[in-house]
């Protein structure tokens, strides 16, 4: 691990500078892209290798972690149809951030969003698939700062698959604010390090809107990475989907805010659910002047604010309440072990929202 007191290392604090080199002080009219990765040393997809992490770790204590991860795997057995389609829409979801604006772009609202998986242990300790580094430049201080969330994907539409999901973050036991996990096993190309207390949002869609994703993207061997049409309604309704799950959930996190936080670390994880808070508005906020713009689902124009979110939300869940409706007799055929109840089990996205409303209901746990 590198000397935290380097000026060189990105702090993992709120908010989360990155102080890079002196010759990352004048970038000129470069994108943040290239001062990310090329004067930053910063990778927009790092590979997280656990044993890369002897810095951080014993081998002893890697190679406990790596028999975790295979005891796990026995246990679990072999992958379900329905474990292959969330990986779809996991591999979907980081082209989306890296290719599709789905966190936000430079050109849109200033964010380079980075996005890869988890090793495999704190997919199944932490209960994190996917992690992001939102990266921006500051207008007051001209340095590039991040803020480092994990994802939780799911096509899960049953009502208890979701509301565990959103209340228990981690498999460690280690009690934690209400809302958070940890990363065990971190690097963003240059540093390795873990995170404790990241916000993790859970982020899903249907198995049907997976399917969808794949025939809006083509893959383009140059790159690696899928082409997403990001100016089609498509691409702008998974946007939305995405942006509004998440920026949800925040707001579930921030109603459970203790009255008196106890200590530095709390006050901080707080800090970062504020960061993300404004983040994710400015984003959901654009993405839905664009949808309006387009005269997509017949939304007015002429809305503004929360009132522009709240009209689009409502048009997609109904659509999507529909679709779902549609979907049922198919599903029945294909799986029928699934209870098709509408008061247990409906669309990935109306489910996400639907409990994390409920959850917000509920009292925040006290000290």
């Amino acid at each position: 691990m590198n000397n935290p007191n380097n000026p060189s290392k990105i702090s993992e604090s709120a908010p989360e500078a990155i102080r890079s080199r002196k010759e990352n002080q004048n970038t000129g009219n470069k994108t943040v892209e290239v001062a990310v990765q090329k004067k930053a040393k910063i990778s927009l997809s790092p590979k997280v290798v656990m044993k890369d992490f002897t810095d951080c770790y014993s081998l002893s204590e890697i190679n406990a972690d790596q028999k975790y991860v295979k005891a796990t795997e026995s246990r679990i057995g072999i992958d379900s149809n329905e474990q292959k389609l969330a990986k779809d829409f996991e591999r979907f979801f980081i082209h989306g951030v890296l290719n599709g604006g789905w966190l936000g772009r430079r050109d849109t609202n200033g964010i380079t969003a980075a996005a890869a998986p988890t090793c495999k242990y704190d997919d199944y300790k932490n209960r994190i698939d996917v992690f992001s580094s939102l990266y921006h430049r500051s207008e007051k201080d001209g340095k590039l700062y991040a803020s480092t969330i994990g994802i939780d994907v799911t096509i899960s539409g049953d009502k208890g698959t979701i509301m565990d999901k959103l209340t228990r973050t981690s498999n460690d036991n280690v009690k934690r604010s209400f809302g958070f996990s940890k990363l065990k096993y971190f690097t963003n190309g240059r540093d390795r390090y873990p995170i404790e207390n990241i916000p993790r949002y859970v982020i899903g869609v249907s198995s049907y809107d997976v399917k969808d994703i794949q025939e809006l993207t083509k893959f383009d061997p140059r790159t690696g990475l899928l082409n997403f049409n990001t100016g089609s309604v498509k691409n702008l309704e998974y946007r939305f989907k995405v942006l509004s799950e998440m920026y949800t959930e925040n707001q579930l996190y921030l109603s459970k805010k203790p009255k008196e936080l106890t200590s530095d670390a709390e006050k901080k994880a707080y800090d970062k659910l504020i960061n993300m808070d404004s983040q994710l508005k400015q984003a959901l906020l654009r993405a839905s002047k664009e949808i309006a713009r387009k005269g997509y689902l017949g939304v007015p124009s002429n809305l503004e604010g929360d009132k522009l979110i709240s009209a689009i939300e409502a048009k997609i869940i109904s659509k999507s309440k529909q679709y779902f409706e549609e979907e049922k007799k198919e599903l029945r055929l294909k799986r029928p072990d699934l209870d098709l109840n509408s008061k247990t089990h409906t669309d990935t996205y109306v489910q996400i929202i639907t409990c994390a409303r409920e959850l917000m209901k509920t009292p925040p746990a006290s000290h």
